[in-house]
């Protein structure tokens, strides 16, 4: 019995499937690729964890920052501060009835601040 397939047909047949095969397997690792993508994204709570983390992060960067900003600052705050305890020194030592009246509407401010808080008490 003769077959009609001509080996060399046969042999390019044979090649082609194996093509087909690869170009499967391909798109098989393609389609993977895609599907493991798309559960990532609909993985909400992973994706806020995620968010969080990243914020969180920001924010320690940002008080680290602030805090060397601080640090930075506070000689020349100490300085200034100093200086005007100086002045207020001289000044109450110059004019000794200035820092009473001072001292005086001081206490003045507080005791009416705190009749309004007593007032506002009452009222609720």
């Amino acid at each position: 019995m003769s077959s009609d397939t001509d080996p060399a047909q046969a042999g390019s047949a044979s090649s082609e499937q194996v093509e087909l095969r690869r170009d499967i397997e391909q798109v098989r690792g393609e389609l993977a690729d895609t599907v493991n993508a798309l559960t990532e994204k609909a993985d909400v709570k992973a994706r806020a964890q995620e968010r969080a983390q990243a914020l969180k992060a920001q924010a320690t960067e940002k008080a680290r920052e602030v805090r060397a900003q601080a640090a930075a600052k506070a000689p020349q705050l100490t300085g200034v501060a100093q200086q005007k305890a100086q002045q207020a020194q001289q000044v109450v030592q110059e004019k000794p009835g200035a820092a009473v009246g001072a001292a005086v509407a001081v206490l003045g401010l507080l005791i009416l601040r705190r009749r309004r808080r007593r007032r506002r008490k009452d009222r609720s």
